[in-house]
């Protein structure tokens, strides 16, 4: 039988991986000029995955006095005919998950400077494999990438997320000036044109302009997550609830009874605010933020309607009806200084703005203890200042 594209999809990680476990990586060299290579990554992911502890990675080798050689080069191996054909333009990129391999990744495919071009291929290979198809330039990129994130296993980054809404008289006032003073195109800025993003540096200035700004008329924090995670691996926040609703039914015939059931569709939908990203060490020193925001209101009651399906008793569905926006960006910022996000409008009369200030937490730091990975600090419930006013400040530390 001759393999199919699927086929060899399915089965390459195996003998992929069972190479990748002899050598740091394979690599061959198209008439493109683009170098194909597989990486093996399972020092950086088994460090972070759940259960790995620092005692066992440092572990002295059984021969305390066993010479140290530095690992060999990448070897050549002329053409690989299957990972070509695995790799070609038309070959699709693995979805996004939240494995430590997913983390890595997602990172080198917006990070990546050059950054990728539409027939690069990087490929998530098993559980700890990173297949990828693109120029020298990128590859020497991936691997001071790589040697820079070795360096930093353990480093835990803690992030403070804070999440405003601001009426247009505040935004006016307090933060059109900031986005106009320091504006910032993201690599990758999705949304409207009103999407902005900038930076504000640590310091007694800022902290004295946040403290301002949150104590302002017009202005309530919604929520303030805090969280603690590895860097380069893919976090999400969800804060509010999924809401249940019948979106339809489906007409059956019983099997035993012969009478028609009518069989509800229920469907599901975010109510409230949902966060995701990742945090990566790049190779300049700067902190790599890929970030995406989404606020969704549901409108309460949510709205039914009385429809007949041609047989039996007349049905309701609901007609569910969100006001929503969304930010997703890819940008470098230093540690510690704050990144402000401007969310699309909704068509309403306020702002929503994100702050995210970045603190990493080194393990050779002896004063810090680190959290556990994904440590969840801190959550304040959205739409707090529902209640009441004041309900929603919060002094900035």
């Amino acid at each position: 039988m001759i393999p199919t594209r699927s086929h060899i999809r399915m089965f390459a990680p195996h003998w992929l991986l069972a190479a990748l476990s002899s050598m740091p990586s394979v690599s061959a060299q198209d008439h493109t000029e683009h170098v194909l290579r597989a990486y093996d990554l399972t020092d950086l992911v088994e460090a972070r995955s759940p259960g790995a502890s620092r005692e066992h990675e440092e572990e002295p080798p059984a021969d305390a006095n066993a010479e140290q050689h530095e690992a060999p080069a990448a070897p050549i191996l002329g053409q690989i005919p299957l990972l070509n054909f695995l790799f070609k333009n038309s070959a699709p990129k693995s979805p996004p998950g939240n494995s430590p391999i997913d983390g890595i990744v997602r990172a080198v495919r917006v990070f990546a400077d050059p950054p990728l071009s539409k027939d690069d291929v990087v490929q998530a290979v098993g559980r700890a494999g990173l297949a990828v198809r693109a120029s020298k330039e990128t590859h020497a990129w991936i691997h001071m990438f790589l040697e820079r994130n070795r360096k930093e296993q353990g480093t835990i980054v803690l992030t403070e997320i804070r999440i405003y809404e601001v009426d247009e008289h505040a935004y006016s006032k307090h933060l059109a000036p900031v986005f106009e003073a320091v504006p910032h195109k993201s690599r990758f800025l999705q949304g409207k044109p009103d999407a902005q993003v900038a930076f504000l540096s640590e310091g007694n200035d800022t902290r004295r302009f946040l403290e301002g700004f949150e104590d302002a008329k017009g202005v309530s924090v919604l929520t303030a997550p805090r969280c603690a995670f590895q860097l380069a691996s893919p976090i999400e926040i969800t804060i509010g609830e999924q809401v249940s609703y019948v979106a339809d039914f489906e007409i059956k015939i019983g099997k035993e009874t012969n009478k028609v059931i009518a069989d509800p569709v229920v469907r599901q939908l975010h109510d409230g605010i949902a966060i995701g990203g990742l945090v990566a060490r790049l190779p300049n020193g700067r902190l790599g933020l890929d970030f995406a925001c989404v606020r969704s209101d549901l409108e309460r009651p949510i709205k039914t309607m009385t429809t007949s399906l041609g047989v039996g008793q007349p049905v309701t569905i609901q007609l569910p009806k969100a006001l929503s926006t969304q930010i997703a960006t890819s940008v470098e910022v230093a540690e510690k200084d704050i990144a402000l996000f401007a969310l699309p409008r909704r068509g309403t009369t306020t702002h929503d703005i994100v702050s995210v200030r970045l603190k990493l937490v080194r393990p050779d730091d002896p004063d810090i203890k680190a959290p556990t990975e994904r440590e969840p600090i801190e959550a304040v419930p959205p739409h707090a200042h529902d209640n009441a006013d004041e309900q929603g400040k919060r002094k900035t530390p």
